[in-house]
């Protein structure tokens, strides 16, 4: 998942192809949120550091999908076990 400003998005998006090819997958899951189906978020984040892609603000990996989410009694247990220890 990678965050950029509403008015930068498609400027993110076409980066990220731009240094990953055409091939990666992007789905916007919000004005400033995407998903992205391809690169690793290490080398993502590698991308982001030496400059080459200049538009994406933050970066995190997904643990869970939308509709993979346990109900909200269990949500807070399931995301402290996938913090590094």
């Amino acid at each position: 998942m990678f965050s950029a400003a509403a008015d930068s998005y498609e400027l993110a998006v076409r980066e990220i192809r731009g240094e990953f090819g055409r091939e990666v997958r992007i789905q916007r899951v919000g004005a400033e949120l995407g998903r992205v189906d391809g690169p690793s978020v290490r080398d993502l984040a590698a991308a982001c550091d030496e400059g080459r892609i200049m538009f994406v603000r933050h970066l995190t990996e997904e643990i869970a999908s939308f509709e993979e989410l346990p109900p909200s009694d269990e949500l807070a247990e399931v995301s402290l076990g996938e913090l590094p220890q």
